[in-house]
């Protein structure tokens, strides 16, 4: 049995953050091997220059791994609206999953660059010797953005920068691990 640590943003948590945190567990589909969880980003992107009307556009798969540690997750409600409870939303906010050390291996990368072979270098936290601007990007942060609507949870990966958000990528999924993906 995998057991995940719970920090919930509003107490002890109620019933609905519990069930949205179980629905973006469900939606990440993390695998765990040891004492690593090992995560799966799958997307896919519009390849070359934008196409002219009626033309089709070729699209990418991109697959990349994440080995992380000392994984724990963050429920955030949000304060509804009353516009949001006239149109039947019950519960609306984030969970995010966050490590506190991770490393990636990119098999199938999104741009044209060649597939990685090995693990990249761990990666975590750590203070930097000089602040810079990237100081305190380097943790493994991932958020779902969870809703139930009338009775029905949706679960949607959310875009955590700009570059993502602008790069043409969509359908961001998440498949489950097996051993057979990780390299030798």
């Amino acid at each position: 049995m995998t057991v995940f640590p719970l920090i919930v943003s509003a107490g002890c948590g109620s019933s609905l953050e519990n069930e949205a945190l179980k629905r973006a567990k469900e939606a990440y589909k993390l695998t765990q091997l040891g004492g690593s969880y090992y995560l799966c980003e799958t997307t896919e992107a519009e390849s070359g220059p934008p196409p002219k009307i009626g033309e089709f556009t070729s699209r990418r798969l991109s697959k990349t791994l994440y080995e992380l540690r000392s994984i724990r997750f963050e429920v955030s409600s949000r304060e509804l609206s009353e516009a949001d409870r006239l149109n039947g939303i019950e519960w609306a906010g984030w969970v995010h999953l966050k490590a506190d050390a991770f490393r990636r291996y990119c098999p199938q990368p999104d741009s044209g660059s060649e597939p990685d072979k090995t693990w990249s270098q761990w990666i975590s936290d750590a203070p930097a010797a000089k602040p810079s601007a990237s100081a305190g990007r380097n943790k493994y942060i991932d958020a779902m953005m969870i809703t139930k609507t009338k009775g029905q949870w949706e679960v949607v990966p959310a875009p955590q920068s700009v570059e993502r958000l602008f790069s043409g990528v969509g359908n961001l999924t998440f498949k489950q691990v097996e051993q057979s993906d990780l390299p030798r």
